[in-house]
């Protein structure tokens, strides 16, 4: 359910302070409901299927300092809401670093990675940039990243 150039308020219903995403008029959880939408869909369509991992990649939007520092507590709230609503509160979540961001973003991705023993940090800041604001990878990277996803989850999931 990608959207270019989402920040995490965005994607996180219960997001706070709720002062932050009114200030860069992002909306808050708008982004969410569908998503939540495709879970209940699949759900509903194969009720005995387990949803085994989720895989997120954002980070460049919320590079501001008062966002990045509290990155952290609400990337927790989103892979909680996500969990829930997939009906799995250990289902892994797999969250990579983007390709550019502030240091708090990046902290606050890997704090949360090493606190939740559900999740796994796919490192990218060694992967190629490219286009024209460089804030995202290139063909090459994101053919790495994918790579790294899918070692990141067989690691895990048996």
């Amino acid at each position: 359910n990608a959207v270019g150039g989402s920040a995490l308020s965005q994607w996180v219903p219960d997001y706070t302070p709720k002062e932050v995403a009114e200030k860069y008029k992002w909306g808050i959880g708008n982004l969410y409901k569908p998503l939540q939408a495709q879970i209940a869909s699949i759900r509903k369509l194969h009720p005995e299927a387990k949803m085994l991992a989720f895989l997120w990649l954002q980070g460049e939007t919320d590079a501001f300092d008062d966002t990045s520092a509290i990155y952290k507590d609400n990337l927790a709230r989103l892979v909680t809401n996500v969990r829930k609503d997939c009906g799995s509160q250990e289902m892994l979540a797999v969250i990579a670093e983007p390709a550019k961001s502030s240091d708090g973003v990046f902290a606050g991705i890997a704090a949360y990675t090493k606190e939740d023993r559900n999740s796994v940090l796919v490192q990218t800041k060694d992967l190629s940039g490219g286009g024209r604001s460089n804030l995202h990878f290139n063909a090459k990277g994101y053919d790495e990243l994918g790579k790294r996803f899918a070692k990141a989850i067989s690691g895990k999931i048996k």
